[in-house]
């Protein structure tokens, strides 16, 4: 499995240039994989979680139409139960973390798989959802579900060896707070790896909406929500996509470098490119 290093637009196009054969060769490969009618399928390729050789569950859930496949959120092992994109995220915790079973990891998400899975792994594994105002910041609630706001995070500076944040860094307004927030707890040399919407042909950020001091709600752009593991049902709002100066953000607030790292395998079934960031203090 190779992975791939980018750290601005022109490093990324340039890569784009350079592995085009690569890319476009997997690109056939996965095509082939699609049925010419809208059913479930199956395909067969090592699963990194299970350590063996599966038929990963695919269809056509979370897409735009048939016959497009939504890559990043299918393919699900059956051991596991773990998507594409999980899967390539525990690849990358285990080779780019350095962590050992009783690391101090802090994950942005608590009634979940993932962190299942990672409580299983670390001993020392705090997980968290935002609840608002119905329990006290550092608090749980009857479920044992702790309360946190990633702006005004409750744990004592230099806390963590790690954070892990998937896809929830877009859904806060002040997002340079929070980013300030995972430097404050991690100790020196720690790691801050996440997934987020990103726009890699933009290098601005695009501003979705806007909220003011008031707690009213600007959209600039037609709203947009995604699904929330502990809400009511009618999603959670996205206030940006990230683009490359989002690494720039987080160098000017301390981490002493920030990263795409990038990667794609038939072998794992990591279909089309996939893209996290990694922040080191």
């Amino acid at each position: 499995m190779k992975f791939y290093f980018v750290r601005n637009k022109n490093e990324f196009d340039a890569l784009l240039q350079i592995e085009k054969h690569k890319i476009d060769a997997h690109s056939q490969y996965i095509n082939q994989k699609i049925p010419g009618t809208k059913r479930i399928f199956y395909v067969n390729g090592y699963s990194y979680v299970a350590k063996k050789q599966v038929d990963f569950l695919c269809d056509f859930m979370y897409c735009s139409g048939f016959p497009n496949v939504n890559w990043r959120e299918r393919l699900v092992c059956p051991e596991s139960g773990f998507n594409n994109r999980m899967r390539f995220s525990i690849h990358l915790i285990d080779s780019f973390l350095n962590l050992n079973s009783i690391s101090n990891i802090y994950v942005m998400e608590q009634v979940t798989p993932m962190y299942r899975f990672l409580c299983d792994s670390y001993t020392n594994c705090v997980g968290s959802e935002y609840l608002g105002n119905s329990v006290a910041l550092g608090s749980v609630n009857n479920l044992n579900i702790r309360n946190e706001d990633a702006t005004a995070l409750t744990f004592a500076e230099e806390s963590f060896d790690a954070i892990l944040s998937y896809d929830v860094f877009e859904h806060i307004s002040n997002f340079n707070k929070a980013f300030e927030e995972c430097f404050r707890v991690l100790k020196k040399g720690g790691r801050l790896l996440f997934s987020v919407p990103f726009n890699s042909s933009s290098n601005k950020n695009i501003i979705r909406a806007t909220i003011g001091q008031s707690g009213e709600i600007t959209h600039l752009l037609e709203p947009e929500y995604h699904g929330d593991p502990v809400g009511d049902g009618e999603g959670i709002l996205c206030y940006q996509h990230f683009a490359w100066e989002m690494l720039e953000d987080l160098k000017s607030l301390g981490f002493r470098d920030a990263f795409g790292i990038l990667g794609w395998s038939n072998e794992f079934c990591y279909f089309t490119p996939q893209l996290q960031f990694l922040a080191l203090k």
